[in-house]
């Protein structure tokens, strides 16, 4: 029994013995392979491995190989045989880091360059190029960065077949100890926009790392309030369900470098993440925080500069328009034109009737031009409207005005009435034209009031009119109005229509316009077979303040024309009236200032 329990303590310490070996450092320094020669891995097909003083040997291809240390050689070294083309991986045991400083190395059955590629937890971090000799030479890496802190080297690049490689000696240095990268919080730049995808860069998120170890992903500590933060997995550059990010998922550096990482927001709520940097061996800690302001959707106003310029000055006017906040899109603004003046080259031009403000801009314009003309139009307006806006919001209701002033005289108004007309001899329907004149063409109505007197009454008593003013549209010189009588079987002898002109519009009085029209009554027979009689015989003191006389076949609508005087002397005592009745009787007459006669 006790022999028993020696020999499987023997057995545990040699089974200890040997995973010490197996898993041996490699020593701070040079290796000289010095010792016994032992077969390794024996030839046989590939492939072969094997471990000599913490350094373990790997060799992969096609055919057959073998691995020997020949510890009792002189000079003393590993020994690699392989049958074709492969690939010879050198690394530490115990997959410890080191700095790859130089090795010593001969070659049989190949002569050129191959490649030396430093690799750390499997991932290549640099390379080199070597060149092969049959004698033994020196590789010195020692000046070469990416050789720094890595666990293997890997051999490629052999032709021919039936090469030999005898490695003397490895001579390494220290790894330095990994320092923690570190990052920086930053505020998003150029973005995040309202309804649009923002994707960040690589750079954005200010990795350091004072060993030189490069970027291998990014961590999210806590993810915005609003909007998403994802990755574009099938780079449409658009969010589609599943590609959103949860707290402690990670984005690779290759994400980074192709733009994978987005967020949207359809609003414009500013927010936030956290996040760290890994190098690949660990995390940074210093709760780093992207800020992402994200501006709205822009509102569109108008701005007009200067807002009225005289028809003859040709300098260009500006139609602004300006966003509430620059956006990442362009956005278009389209106009509409309406005023009194006329646009295609007529009273104005304008450059484009649609201003484009692009990505990252607040402001654009167009411009407006007056084109001048000889024709007096008045002032004119041009009304400047927002018809619709693409990527964008009109700002309540926005509208300018810009005035062109006319410089031309306005052009002078007369009357005339032509002598074919005037008078009218026609009582029952005859026509006479009032027609107002200018001296110029002009580009605009001209208005010209009438006022009417005279003897005659119109309303449709005497006469009837078509108007009361006289209007000449643009391009127009003359127009008129018709004066027409109307009978009315009274005899009122020859009647007169005086028309003056009032005010003008677009146009001014020349000097003082006024014409007469007479219309010639064809009631001017004198009448006849009526008398009158003096109501009291004779006048004396009792009836003398209040005489009278009356008619007797008088002819109604005729005027009445009388006068009472005495042989005695006084004052004659006169008085006028129309006859409304053919017995009218005339009363109320005072005669008190005749002498008794």
């Amino acid at each position: 029994m006790k022999k028993a329990i020696q020999s499987l303590l023997l057995i545990i310490i040699s089974m200890a013995i040997s995973a010490t070996v197996l898993i041996a450092q490699p020593t701070i320094g040079t290796t000289t392979f010095d010792g016994a020669n032992i077969n390794i891995a024996p030839f046989g097909p590939l492939p072969r491995s094997g471990t000599v003083d913490g350094w373990n040997f790997f060799v992969n291809g096609v055919g057959s190989g073998s691995i020997n240390h020949n510890g009792a050689n002189s000079p003393s070294n590993v020994n690699t045989f392989i049958q074709t083309t492969s690939t010879i991986n050198i690394g530490s045991n115990d997959g410890s880091e080191f700095n790859f400083d130089n090795y010593r190395v001969q070659f049989f059955s190949f002569a050129g360059t191959y490649t030396i590629t430093a690799y750390k937890d499997g991932t290549p971090v640099g390379s080199t190029i070597a060149t092969a000799a049959s004698t033994y030479g020196t590789v010195d890496l020692s000046g070469n960065t990416d050789f720094d802190n890595i666990d293997e080297i890997r051999l490629t690049g052999f032709g021919g077949s039936n090469v030999t490689l005898n490695i003397d000696e490895i001579s390494i240095s220290a790894a330095v100890g990994n320092t923690p990268p570190t990052a920086s919080s930053f505020t998003a730049s150029n973005g995040p926009y309202e309804d649009l995808t923002y994707t960040f860069s690589t750079s954005d998120f200010g990795y350091s790392d004072g060993d030189g170890d490069p970027l291998n992903n990014l961590l999210i500590e806590s993810v915005p309030s609003a909007g998403t933060l994802y990755v574009d997995a099938d780079n449409d550059d658009t969010y589609d369900g599943g590609e959103e990010l949860t707290i402690s998922d990670q984005v690779s550096k290759a994400d980074l470098d192709a733009g994978n990482l987005q967020y949207i927001q359809n609003g414009s709520t500013n927010t936030s993440f956290q996040f760290e940097v890994n190098d690949g061996i660990e995390n940074s800690s210093g709760n780093y925080i992207a800020s992402l302001n994200v501006l709205p959707v822009p509102t569109v106003t108008l701005g007009l500069s200067p807002t009225s310029r005289s028809e003859s000055v040709s300098i260009n006017n500006t139609i602004t328009a300006t966003l509430s906040n620059a956006y990442g899109n362009p956005v278009q603004v389209n106009l509409s034109l309406s005023g009194t003046a006329t646009g295609f080259g007529v009273d104005y031009s304008i450059s484009s009737t649609t201003i484009t403000v692009g990505a990252g801009n607040t402001t654009n314009s167009v411009l407006l031009t007056n084109v001048n003309d000889a024709l007096y139009e008045g002032n004119e307006t041009v009304v400047i409207d927002i018809s619709g806006v693409t990527n964008g919001s009109e700002n309540g209701t926005q509208q300018v005005t810009y005035t062109i002033t006319d410089d031309d005289p306005q052009p002078n108004a007369t009357l005339e009435v032509l002598s074919i007309y005037n008078p009218i001899t026609d009582e029952s329907g005859g026509q006479a034209y009032v027609r107002g004149k200018i001296d110029a063409v002009a580009g605009t109505t001209v208005s010209i009031p009438l006022s009417f007197s005279g003897t005659a009454t119109g309303g449709g008593t005497d006469y009837s009119l078509t108007g009361t003013s006289i209007t000449l549209t643009a391009g127009e010189t003359m127009d008129s109005i018709r004066v027409t009588s109307l009978f009315d079987g009274i005899e009122e002898e020859d009647e007169t229509i005086i028309i003056d002109m009032g005010t003008p519009t677009n146009a001014v009085e020349s000097g003082t316009q006024q014409v007469t029209i007479t219309i010639e009554d064809e009631d001017a027979a004198p009448p006849s077979g009526y008398s009158a009689s003096i109501d009291q015989s004779p006048i004396n003191a009792s009836n003398e303040s209040s005489a009278s006389f009356t008619f007797a076949g008088a002819e109604v609508g005729t005027t009445y024309n009388y006068t009472f005087s005495s042989s005695g002397g006084g004052t004659n005592v006169t008085g006028s009236g129309t006859i409304t009745t053919t017995t009218d009787q005339i009363s109320g007459i005072d005669l008190s200032g005749l002498g008794d006669g």
